[in-house]
């Protein structure tokens, strides 16, 4: 079954605050405190997503990360893939490390509907861009940028 872990978690977290304030460079002590999280994990998940090419990351006293390219242009499939591997349904939905199905692929009655699937899941992720997903409004409130409304 297909769950989006922490890292993920804190992927969707940090790219929303980005896109936020982009263009703007943002440290990963801000992202850390402003939102709550454990800073050691936050800093594998940015360099997971700077290796992957959805951020990057300026160096010295006034370096941090900024988006890579706009939210639009980057989906739910890359963002998984960059902090947990490829999206898995199943774990027979994918080839083995040869190349080849699953061992009982051949014999199994529901091989073929799995991985028909497992297709669509994954042009479903593909499809979803993070600027649809993220609420940019919020991590605007959580930076102090934007006044909740109260109702």
């Amino acid at each position: 079954m297909i769950a989006l872990n922490k890292k993920t978690d804190y992927g969707l977290i940090a790219l929303c605050c980005l896109g936020s304030r982009s263009p703007e460079v943002v440290s990963a002590n801000t992202i850390a405190k402003t939102y709550g999280m454990r800073s050691g994990l936050l800093m594998n998940v940015l360099k997971d997503l700077s290796r992957s090419g959805l951020i990057g990351s300026v160096r010295g006293s006034q370096g941090g990360y900024r988006l890579a390219r706009p939210l639009e242009k980057i989906n739910l499939a890359q963002l998984i893939e960059a902090l947990q591997g490829p999206p898995r349904l199943v774990p027979c939905a994918r080839e083995n490390a040869s190349g080849q199905p699953c061992d009982l692929a051949e014999q199994c009655p529901v091989s073929s509907p799995v991985r028909k699937v497992h297709l669509k899941l994954i042009d479903f992720f593909k499809n979803i861009n993070l600027a649809d997903l993220l609420d940019v409004e919020q991590a605007e409130i959580g930076l102090g940028r934007v006044k909740p409304q109260t109702r």
